[in-house]
Formats: structure tokens, sequence, C-alpha cells
């Protein structure tokens, strides 16, 4: 559909035959005037102000002119709304395939690289020069994520994950770095945080809740920078300006791309220099593996010590995932790493069937970037990856119709980032393990489309401490099955270890080494400081923290574990850490205190609580288990 301006005349003789919005125009202000005149030029006034009346229509038109505004301001530089919809337009009706030139990138293999611990040790060292940006406007409408009361979806942010939410994931991963920071250097730092929420369906109010609720993490308000995106109007496939009741402009999220100019625009920079942050890096929300082992910390170093601008965390890619590719790409005599969306493969000549991995990396969406750099880049270049996003749907009439918005993407920023010899790029690509890079937790579990769902990011939860336990700790466990088989049957093993043990498998297996889990049984660790040598578990082992602050401690050494653990007769959900026990072996530890436990065996059910300032110490003696309780000070 080609895009027809009206002219003065016509906007005229509208305002004459729509008397209503007439009189509404002398109450608003010019910023508020203009978007009714920019709605009315590009065509949309019949459809958008049919049947207005001064009486029950000017809060309506108010609240559209508030959304309206933010999208208005953010595009000034292509002329507002007009400019929004123009360029909507423009790449909607572009046919033809894209004649554009692109190669492997060139990547740096990070698990099979001799200097990884000289990358990991660097990252360690710089890690009060970053910040971690986290884009978490994002509902759970795929996940089925919705508040039981209201029946409206929840942010993905709060999803339930391992008896955790998202967010809380992220923000243990973040203290996990913080503390290692502080046991190699006796310094103690605090990363700031930037966050970029929505206004869709309560999702900024929501996230606050959380951070709230979990008294901002310890790491206090003032750390914290929070921004919303704003939302975006959708057009149909006919170029019509979709609505969803009277005057209410359907909306959805404006793209992750928008993190940037949005960021420059609410002095987000500022911020950071102030705090002496000269590095970034973005992680969604949804994607929590990421920070398992060496992964993050092995990129940051990378980055740091060859001077680079961006880069990308990357591994292979699932032919049936939803993630684009990153590419180098040759415009003219200049380089640059790019992203393609998955969307627009078909027309990026990229092959979208046949083999199990697709030969161009995944893009993750995991990012390095140099701060200064990126606010250079957003000078010239404000809007990276336009895209026309046409997953939503419309009615014309009773027929259901393509609906789309134009968003941005947050990953082709890079493409300011550039060079005549492709050899000597500032930006860089790390290749890793996928199941130590990506696992999104995106829509629910479908038989058929088991990828990027609570229940395949589980599994692939357990693979690594698969790997942790086996490979690193040296204790002899079940192998794990497949995927197709590990849903069916029941578990092999069920792990769950806080980051703070960690995060690098190196140092957690220097405290949990040697010994036996037996097939079925479950170890789950809260606290950072532990120390479990030459284990024999056969059931359930829980080793929790109690809310109280405070230094928690515990040693288990030539301990045997034996209990009737998972009751597999209920119905559990390891998913969300919900599970049924016939028997267990529990230590709850509460502010300072410490237990210890040597050469002892633990039959049946255990519910050992340690208060604030005890050391409780268990022994055996004629074949019974005793407790000895002293006070640390």
């Amino acid at each position: 559909m080609r895009m027809q301006f009206l002219k003065e005349k016509e906007i005229e003789n509208f305002l004459k035959k729509n008397k209503g919005l007439s009189k509404i125009l002398k109450k608003l202000s010019l910023e508020e005037k203009k978007i009714i005149f920019s709605l009315i030029k590009i065509g949309q006034g019949e459809r958008i102000f049919k049947k207005v009346n001064i009486n029950d229509s000017f809060v309506l038109i108010k609240k559209m002119l508030t959304d309206l505004l933010k999208v208005d301001l953010f595009y000034k530089d292509i002329g507002g709304i007009v400019g929004y919809y123009k360029k909507a337009l423009d790449i909607k009706n572009i046919k033809k395939k894209e004649d554009i030139k692109i190669f492997n990138p060139p990547l740096i293999n990070i698990f099979e690289n001799s200097k990884i611990k000289k990358y990991i040790a660097k990252g360690i060292e710089s890690l009060p020069f970053f910040c971690k940006i986290y884009p978490m406007g994002g509902v759970g409408d795929r996940l089925n994520h919705i508040d039981e009361k209201t029946k409206k979806p929840l942010p993905v942010a709060s999803f339930n994950f391992l008896g955790k939410t998202l967010l809380q994931h992220l923000m243990e991963e973040l203290k996990a770095n913080e503390n290692l920071f502080f046991k190699i250097y006796n310094k103690k730092i605090n990363i700031p945080v930037i966050i970029m929420t929505s206004e869709d369906k309560n999702n900024h109010s929501n996230i606050i809740s959380i951070l709230e609720d979990n008294k901002w993490f310890q790491k206090g308000k003032d750390n914290f920078f929070i921004f919303k995106q704003f939302l975006s109007p959708v057009i149909d496939e006919n170029g019509n300006w979709v609505l969803e009741d009277k005057l209410k402009l359907l909306l959805k999220p404006s793209g992750h791309g928008v993190i940037w100019k949005l960021m420059k625009d609410n002095k987000v920079f500022d911020w950071l220099y102030k705090k002496k942050v000269q590095k970034g890096i973005v992680r969604q929300i949804n994607n929590p593996i990421a920070g398992f082992d060496y992964s993050l910390l092995a990129f940051m170093g990378y980055g740091v010590l060859e001077d680079k601008k961006f880069g990308v965390a990357s591994c292979s890619r699932k032919m049936q995932s939803q993630e684009g590719v990153n590419v180098l790409k040759k415009e003219g005599k200049k380089y640059f790493l790019s992203n393609i969306e998955y969307t627009d493969f078909e027309r990026c000549n990229i092959p979208i069937k046949g083999k199990k991995f697709l030969k161009f990396p995944s893009n993750t969406n995991i990012l390095f970037v140099d701060l200064k750099e990126i606010e250079r880049v957003v000078d010239k270049s404000p809007f990276p990856g336009m895209v026309l996003n046409m997953k939503n749907k419309a009615f014309e009439g009773n027929k259901k119709i393509k609906a789309g918005r134009l968003e941005l993407m947050m990953q082709n920023i890079s493409e300011g980032i550039y060079s005549e010899d492709k050899k000597k790029l500032n930006t860089f690509l790390t290749y890793n393990k996928r199941e130590k890079t990506i696992s999104c937790i995106k829509r629910k579990y479908d038989e058929k489309k088991y990828l990027e769902t609570p229940l395949s990011c589980f599994y692939d939860f357990q693979k690594n401490y698969f790997d942790l336990l086996k490979n690193y700790s040296k204790i002899k466990i079940s192998k794990i099955k497949k995927f197709e088989d590990f849903i069916k049957k029941d578990l092999c093993f069920f792990c769950y270890l806080s980051p703070s043990i960690g995060p690098l498998f190196e140092d957690i297996a220097k405290k949990i080494r040697r010994g036996e889990i037996r097939y079925g049984s479950e170890m789950q660790i809260e606290i950072a400081e532990i120390e479990i040598k030459n284990i024999y578990l056969d059931g359930s082992m829980l080793i929790l923290k109690g809310d109280q602050p405070g230094v928690k401690r515990a040693l288990l050494k030539n301990v045997k574990i034996i209990n009737k653990g998972i009751d597999k007769s209920k119905k559990n959900s390891y998913i969300t850490n919900k599970i049924h026990r016939k028997e267990s072996f529990k230590i709850v530890l509460k502010g300072n205190s410490c237990f210890e436990a040597k050469d002892v065996t633990f039959v049946n059910d255990y519910n050992i609580i340690v208060e604030d300032g005890i050391f409780l110490k268990a022994y055996e003696k004629d074949k019974k288990v005793f407790f000895e309780k002293k006070f640390l000070f």
C-alpha cells in the first residue's frame, strides 16, 4: 500500500465536518494538536476520530495522546509519528529478497582456548568497571504466566523457575560475581543495574514490586536506574492503524533496540560515568543459563583485554529456535557485525529447513558494550535494525488479518561500528557450548515445540549440574538421559546450587568433591560457604538459608545421607521447585551460623535448624547421631 498525505485544505475540511474534535482541539496543547493533525494527515482521521463528541471523548483522546507523544518524541529525527508510519509502510512494501553480502563472522572459541584462564581473570578484575543492562519489557502471554486474581499476564521477570523469579536468578548471579571479586581482592563492589521496563500490562509496576519485596536485593535503590520502554501503535496489512476500542489504539512494545536511545535520552550514560563505569553486559531476563561457569566472565575478559567496543556471546543455533543469527556484512567498503532476525531469513537467503544446526552462530542478545562507543553510535544512528513485526492480528469486518508494529533490534547497534579491514574489527563474537550460553524461557511446553520452554531450560540446568558434579567434582552419578527420555521417566537426579557457591565450576569443585549420588536423589544448596567431601547421597539433601543476613557455613565430610527422598507418587513441579518428599535431610541456617558433620550416617528424616550465632556439630556414637551446640561468639 502506498501512503498518501492529505493536503492542508483536506485536513481543514475534515475538521469542519468533525465538530466534536474541533472543540476538543481548543483544549489541547500545541504538541497534542500536532499529533491530531499528523493522524489526519496520514489518512487515519476518519478511522480514529469517528463519532467524537466533547462529552465522552476528551479523556480518551488525552490518554491516546499521552502514548503517542512518546512515540513522536522518540522518532522526531525521522518526522515523529508520520515518519514512524512511513517507515513501517516502506518496510512492509519490500517484496524482493535482499541482495546483501554476508559472511560467517570471525569467532573466538572460548571452550577450547589456551587463554581461557587469562580471559576469566581479566573478567573478574574488570568487574568494578562494568554495569549490567537488563531489558525486561516482556510479559508472559505465551508462557501462560497469568495473575490468578486479575487474569492478566505478568512480566516474564516474575516467572517462577526453580522456586525463584527469573529476576532473582539474575540478581543472585550478579551478587555471586561481586562476592567472587571480594574473595580475590578483599574489596567490596556494587555493580550498577540498568533495567528497561515497559508500560505493557503493568510490566513496570510489577517489576518495581519484585525489587521492593526483595529490598532491592541488598544493593540499594540508588544503584538501580530504571526507565520505561514506550509502546508503539500497531498497523494492519492494509496500512490502517488498529483500534482496540473507541479512541483506544492497539499498542505493543517497541523492541529492545530502543534501549540505546532511551539510555541517552534518560541520561543513563552520564549516571554511569559518574560511577566510573566504562563497560556493560546486556542480558535478557528469559535466559537464566548464561551465567553458568566461566561463560560471561571470559566473555567480559576477552573484550577488555583486546580493547573491543562491542561483542556477542554466541553459540550454535538450532533450526527450530526463534533466534536470529550473527553475520559479518559488507556494505560498500565497510565490514560490520550484524544480526538477522529469524523472520527475515527467507528475504536474506538464509536456509530455514534441513540440518539440526544453522551454519551461522546464534544471536543470543548477550552483549558486551563499550559505553562511550555506544553513545557515539546512538548520536549518528539512533534507530538500529528497524523491522516490521507482523505477528499481531486485527479484524477487517469479520476477517482476521495480519498486523504489526515497527521494532528496533538491540544488537544491530553494532552496524555503526565498522572497519574497512575485516581482520581489524572493533567487534567480536565468542563461541561456546550452547548449553552454557542460551536456554530461553519464552513459551509453555508443547510436545511438538519443546525448545524455549521452561522444561527445556530446566533440562539444560540439570545437564550443566551433571557436567559439574561428574567432570569437575568427580562424583559418581547416573548419566543424564536424552530430553525425550528425561520428560517421560523419573529424574535421574535433581540439583540446584546457588551461584554464590561459584560461579566457576573449578571453584565449586573445590567445595564439593568426590562421593556418590544415587539414582533419583536430590541435592539443593543455597549457601555460599559450603564444603562437602566424599558424600554418599541416596535421597534428598537440602542445605537452605534463613531470611536473616549473615555468613552461613556448612561442612560435611565422609557423610552418608539415606532417606526416602522425593515422593514420586505425588504430582511434583520440578520447574517451580514445588516438590513433595517422603523424607529428607534438611538444614536451615539462620543469620551467622555453622553446621558440621564428619563421619556421620544420617538415615531417615532430619529437619535441622541452626539459629543465629550457633555452631552445631553432629557426630556419631554407637550408630546413633548426636548434636553438640556451641555459641560462635
